[in-house]
């Protein structure tokens, strides 16, 4: 489905199916009892709730008297904006969701999301998208002539927003070709009528299908583009904060200013960036790529060292690390690793007959097999142990949350590490 300024009848019933499922305030989130909604002019035990909740946060100063008033009003929009909702001063279930995990301090928990095949994300969001904050769908990519085209999972919104979890739409340039997707970038960052008009195209988006945010995910900005690229951030930025929307950008990480051991990085500027978009996400995975030497995806020294790097140049509170839920098996020498998700890693190793092993440097399971011409080869994976090494980096460079690529890859392990990371009190889920 085309997603550009022309109407068709496909947009015209998803954006009043959406209008219509957004204009009520009693949603209930799966597995979760909330207090009543309430806004100015209630009074009574949840509004004395919600006050003392604010105070706790240090947003509300007033008198818990149980009186939705205008300074109570003020301090809900006041924790919408800090928690990138939109800001009505109406205190529904999302909102209480809210509240209560910025009491226990919970970071944000954002899936990268992909519809339909055999790694379809919908059947995760069902499961665990009570305990997430927001999905950042595939859907939509940037063509030659500036316009964004998509295909829209209007159920995947619909239960996200049930559920209570935002939804980020993510633009990328990476539809088609290598080359293709370069050009599209220069052209965006070397033209600043086209640039408009991708930005207003993505604007335009963004208004109509009611999404809560953007993920920006384009790659391939050249080193010297840098300046272009964050001017277009700066730009887009802007139109996206006038509409209360939540700004993140999906960036490449890196461990200096200009890393060459990875050289499509150098075009993103971690402190200007985060001047102008609300969170970074830093995709800190393929150290070592499909089409590159064996070694660990994402060791553990290397994921720290890149948010110690992100940490100097901007406020951890822009910070989102973007964690890998799979591996490589470099099966030959002349072809390109295959990736091997955390949910096949088992299988994988039962067709292969082969032991996984533990490497206590990287804090990655890893494994060593003969091929059938008598070669040594290597595969470098992911599973609970390894993503909960990770995890805890969130908390100890106090950043805003994590991220993973993508919903579907994992396993139970990996929900299993974010629930003794993050336990989720009793009572909020089934």
């Amino acid at each position: 489905m085309a997603v550009c300024r022309s109407w068709n009848i496909i947009v015209m019933l998803l954006v009043i199916l959406l209008a219509s499922s957004t204009q009520a305030q009693d949603i209930s989130l799966v597995g979760d009892t909330y207090p009543s909604t309430v806004s100015v002019g209630s009074q009574g035990a949840d509004v004395k709730l919600l006050q003392e909740y604010l105070a706790q946060l240090s947003i509300y100063s007033g008198s818990i008297d149980g009186i939705f008033g205008p300074v109570t009003q003020i301090s809900v929009k006041h924790f919408q904006a800090r928690v990138f909702l939109p800001i009505t001063g109406i205190v529904d279930n999302i909102t209480w969701r809210n509240l209560r995990e910025a009491l226990v301090r919970r970071p944000l928990i954002v899936g990268y999301y992909n519809s339909g095949g055999i790694y379809d994300s919908f059947p995760v969001l069902l499961e665990y998208g009570d305990v997430m904050t927001a999905i950042a769908p595939a859907w939509f990519w940037l063509e030659n002539d500036g316009n964004i085209n998509g295909n829209i999972d209007a159920m995947a919104i619909l239960t996200a927003r049930k559920k209570g979890v935002r939804v980020l739409g993510l633009i990328s340039n990476l539809r088609y070709d290598t080359s293709t997707a370069k050009a599209q970038v220069q052209a965006v960052l070397q033209d600043e009528t086209f640039a408009r008009k991708v930005i207003s195209n993505i604007i335009w988006l963004v208004d109509r299908f009611q999404l809560d945010g953007i993920n920006l995910d384009f790659e391939y900005v050249r080193p010297q583009d840098k300046t272009a690229f964050t001017n277009f951030v700066r730009n887009l930025g802007a139109q996206l904060h006038a509409r209360g929307r939540w700004f993140t950008i999906s960036a490449p990480a890196k461990t200096a200013d200009i890393d060459f051991a990875n050289g499509f990085n150098g075009g993103f500027d971690y402190k200007a960036l985060g001047q102008y978009a609300d969170h970074l996400m830093l995709m800190a995975y393929d150290k070592h790529w499909a089409g590159g030497e064996p070694g660990p995806v994402a060791p553990l020294d290397w994921v720290s060292n890149v948010l110690a790097y992100a940490r100097k140049t901007m406020h951890p509170s822009k910070v989102v690390l973007a964690l890998n839920a799979y591996g490589y098996d470099w099966h030959s020498g002349s072809e390109r690793a295959r990736a091997i998700t955390m949910r096949n890693v088992n299988d994988w190793a039962l067709a292969k007959g082969v032991n996984i092993n533990w490497d206590s440097n990287y804090l990655v399971p890893y494994a060593i097999y003969t091929d059938a011409q008598g070669k040594k080869r290597q595969a470098w994976l992911e599973n609970g142990d390894s993503i909960a090494h990770k995890m805890e980096l969130v908390s100890r460079y106090s950043i805003a949350g994590f991220a993973w690529w993508r919903m579907g890859y994992e396993d139970q392990s990996f929900w299993h590490a974010l629930q003794n990371r993050w336990p989720y009190p009793t009572g909020w889920r089934s």
